[in-house]
């Protein structure tokens, strides 16, 4: 549909749903680990008489929280704060299933190493998720974030290598404890710098096309271009030679988001070509947040005390999803209900 309305467009899968899938790919040995997990947390949350139980053990050893958090197969991951809260009371569970399931908690025991891991590498993936969701969010951003997250795996990667676990907080804790000193083995050294290759090369062949798009430098810096390396029309060459000296319009560059500048009344009227020329990658809609952020709201309306109404003759749902700003209180006491009063 944008297409047909906007032809020259640029358009791409979900970045969100794709990154998803990526976060999916683990190896066998860790993909086991994250079921042996699943399996704890399900042990201790699915019968209904061991959660207070839980709770009252978490309070008498003193823990942060005193509930585990269930893993839903979700598209806004949740395994990251899943693993972490099962980092965060380990001990807790640990005692608790050494009574009802022995067999399961020397399993989780063995894989504690890959439990640090996991929970460390989810909330990184959980971070750049949170940063691509947002109806603000252009095509231009999405690409620096998931470009950026590939360099930071080779980093995460050559760390692991020198046994420097300054970018994995579980891990680095757990290795500098005294009585659990040099606990990481070399083989799971190597399980992880695997994963986050398999990691890197997944995310080059699913983000292929957004590291060949070619993103005009001007749109992103208009006031840093050097026009000897510049190759634009003769009319935006014009327009950006005038802009690039035009105080204002920095000040408000500096101070609004780059859709918010480009798509300024004044930026359109005076640099009409440049502002067309930005357009089809401002317009772009890198993931379905809005989608998703569309049905919450119309599961929101339509309760059960509202359900027939009609969200596409109100403006309801509209309202919901827009930018703009409602004075309510300024409408009401403009109207005038009765003419008595």
């Amino acid at each position: 549909m944008l297409k047909q309305k906007v032809p020259h467009a640029v358009t791409v899968q979900c970045v969100l749903h794709r990154t998803h899938l990526v976060a999916k790919k683990l190896s066998g040995v860790l993909h086991e680990a994250l079921m042996i997990f699943i399996r704890s947390i399900n042990k201790i949350k699915a019968h209904p008489l061991n959660p207070p139980v839980f709770a009252k053990l978490c309070e008498k050893n003193d823990e942060t929280a005193n509930q585990l958090l269930m893993h839903t197969e979700v598209r806004w991951l949740s395994t990251g704060d899943s693993l972490q809260r099962l980092v965060d009371i380990f001990d807790s569970t640990v005692e608790f299933l050494g009574e009802v399931a022995p067999l399961l908690c020397h399993e989780l025991k063995k894989c504690k190493n890959h439990l640090l891991y996991l929970a460390d590498i989810y909330s990184k993936f959980s971070e750049i998720q949170k940063r691509l969701q947002g109806r603000d969010v252009t095509i231009i951003q999405a690409r620096t974030i998931i470009m950026g997250f590939q360099v930071k795996i080779g980093l995460f990667e050559n760390s692991l290598d020198r046994r420097d676990y300054k970018y994995f907080s579980n891990l680095k804790h757990f290795s500098m404890s005294l009585m659990e000193d040099h606990s990481i083995s070399d083989d799971d050294i190597e399980i992880f710098t695997n994963h986050l290759g398999n990691l890197q090369d997944d995310f080059c062949i699913r983000f292929k096309d957004l590291k060949n798009m070619t993103i005009l430098e001007w749109i992103i810096t208009p006031f840093d271009v050097k026009f000897e390396d510049l190759s634009v029309e003769p009319e935006c060459e014009y327009e950006l030679a005038e802009l690039s000296v035009d105080i204002a319009a920095k000040a408000m560059f500096e101070s609004r988001s780059l859709s918010d500048f480009w798509y300024n009344v004044n930026t359109r009227d005076r640099y009409s070509k440049l502002a067309a020329a930005a357009e089809p990658f401002l317009l772009a809609f890198p993931s379905s947040y809005m989608v998703h952020a569309g049905f919450s709201h119309v599961n929101a309306i339509l309760s059960k005390q509202c359900n027939r109404l009609n969200l596409e003759e109100r403006c309801d749902l509209r309202l919901k999803l827009t930018n703009i700003q409602t004075y309510v209180n300024t409408l009401v006491r403009a109207h005038q209900a009765h003419l008595s009063h």
